[in-house]
């Protein structure tokens, strides 16, 4: 990557981390579309970068918030979580060096999905689901966090159905996305395929979301949420179209 790349990764890594601070979900799936959209990184090597910065950005938001999250549901949902993105970890080299073109196919379809899922405000149920649905989810989410280092689609909207305030909602999000990002990088590094590179990017990015998040929850924009949604929805659904008709 040149200089100009690396600053065009550096503004989507800004934007997505404001997004994923605000709504709760959305940096995984905004930065390694629009990187793979670019073509700035191959998407291996974008969803290492986010399982970094996801760490990041979530362990900065759990700062003072520890309190809120609700164990129970973090640990059900990990159960699941981490032997499905071993999986995922698994599948994505299987696609990358085999069948690219299927690979950024699949990526466009979630994130057209998955961007479809911020158009919705679920129905919050009167009592919890069983605690095996925590895990199933957990497990479709970590096929996905493995693949793209985007997990949170089907948590997000798991949890908004249960009767739990929303402060604790998203600091237990935050809580299974750092479980998440550590348990895809020490996987990633069992494969050895977590290099150099990949750290010195990293690096170089993370005071970006560090600053981003802390700025967001202290000066958060008065946004009207549909209309935030809408708009990320929008973009979403043009990377994910573009990326499967391209």
């Amino acid at each position: 990557m040149d200089l100009p790349a690396y600053a065009v990764f550096l503004l989507i890594v800004a934007f997505g981390t404001w997004v994923q601070t605000t709504t709760g979900f959305a940096l995984g799936l905004i930065v390694v579309g629009t990187t793979a959209l670019f073509d700035l990184m191959p998407i291996p090597k974008v969803a290492m970068v986010m399982s970094l910065l996801g760490l990041a950005n979530a362990l900065a938001a759990l700062r003072g918030r520890t309190r809120e999250v609700r164990w129970d549901v973090s640990l059900l949902c990990s159960a699941g979580l981490i032997p499905g993105l071993v999986f995922g970890v698994w599948l994505l080299g299987e696609l990358h060096d085999d069948a690219p073109r299927l690979l950024k196919l699949l990526l466009g379809a979630f994130l057209f999905l998955a961007g479809g899922t911020m158009m919705f405000r679920p129905r919050t149920h009167q009592s919890a689901s069983a605690g095996w649905t925590y895990t199933a989810v957990g497990g479709f989410a970590g096929v996905l966090g493995g693949l793209f280092s985007a997990p949170g689609p089907a948590i997000v909207m798991h949890l908004y159905m249960q009767p739990i305030t929303v402060r604790a909602i998203q600091a237990t999000l935050y809580s299974i996305f750092a479980v998440t990002s550590f348990a895809r990088t020490c996987t990633v590094g069992w494969r050895g395929e977590l290099t150099a590179e990949i750290g010195a990017l990293a690096l170089i990015s993370m005071p970006v979301v560090l600053a981003c998040t802390v700025l967001t929850q202290r000066y958060p924009l008065q946004l009207n949420d549909a209309q935030l949604r809408r708009a990320v929805f929008a973009l979403l659904a043009i990377v994910g179209l573009t990326l499967m008709l391209g």
